[in-house]
């Protein structure tokens, strides 16, 4: 099964170039660039599919975009093969690690180009930092309006706070000078 897929619709590219381009990523995974949209099989004898290089560590692993452009000597820019690696790569859950077009037409325009993909770690469910001011007690409010705001800062909510109460018995009763905060995607 293939599955063709716009770049501009993916990538959020408005050039009129790469809106023009698509990408077919095949039953086995493979990709290719289609500027011409000629319905590219995915298949791995088909000359305009990728193969698959072998492994890397980490759960990476190298694979290559060929071109697949009208032109006679089948030269691409290294920008819409590496557009093209990005979109297989990005179906595979994952996203390039590192980019090299071979170079066979000149800097920055190739046949062929390969590319390391690496799974894309989800950030972790939840995390802890400090808050407060070591010069300055805190009302335990206070240090929990900057936990929240360190906290939404990473697009995460606070669902804990640990003032360290190391304030003097002065008021405001219940000051601290640092919190620690867990915050949670």
């Amino acid at each position: 099964m293939n599955i063709k897929v716009s770049l501009c619709l993916v990538l959020g590219i408005a050039s009129s170039i790469a809106c023009s381009a698509n990408v077919d990523v095949g039953r086995t995974g493979e990709s290719r660039l289609d500027s011409n949209d000629n319905g590219s099989t995915g298949d791995p004898s088909d000359p305009g599919s990728s193969t698959g290089t072998g492994g890397s560590s980490a759960g990476c692993f190298w694979d290559v975009v060929l071109s697949s452009s009208a032109s006679a000597d089948g030269c691409e820019s290294d920008s819409a093969l590496q557009n093209a690696a990005q979109l297989a790569c990005a179906a595979k859950g994952g996203a390039i690690d590192a980019f090299e077009g071979d170079e066979a037409c000149g800097k920055g325009s190739s046949q062929q180009a390969k590319y390391e993909c690496c799974p894309v770690q989800p950030p972790p469910p939840c995390f802890t930092q400090t808050v407060g001011n070591a010069k300055q007690c805190s009302s335990d409010a206070e240090l929990e309006k900057l936990g929240q705001s360190a906290c939404a800062a990473q697009n995460a909510k606070l669902v804990k706070i640990d003032p360290d109460e190391a304030c003097p018995s002065v008021p405001p009763e219940g000051a601290s000078y640092f919190a620690t905060i867990a915050c949670c995607y």
